[in-house]
């Protein structure tokens, strides 16, 4: 059986340099599963040179570090 890739974010384009919108809800890739997360700030690590963006597991309510585009899937609603 093979893995299947998933497309990355459609929000990202490394061109014209757009990143996720803060607050918005996005399937990431966390412990090799997809799940939703929600956006919350941009965070810069290391005196500014390597930049994440912390986020919270909608599920769970967990923190998450997003340190990569990779990790992002899609922009989906979030469901109450």
């Amino acid at each position: 059986m093979t893995k299947q890739k998933m497309p990355l974010c459609s929000c990202w384009d490394r061109t014209r340099g757009r990143e996720p919108f803060f607050g918005g809800v996005y399937m990431a890739l966390v412990s090799g599963v997809l799940r939703r997360v929600r956006i919350l700030r941009e965070y810069e690590g290391y005196g500014g040179r390597h930049k994440s963006w912390e986020a919270v597991n909608v599920e769970t309510h967990r923190a998450v570090n997003i340190r990569g585009v990779n990790r992002l899937r899609e922009r989906v609603e979030e469901h109450a």
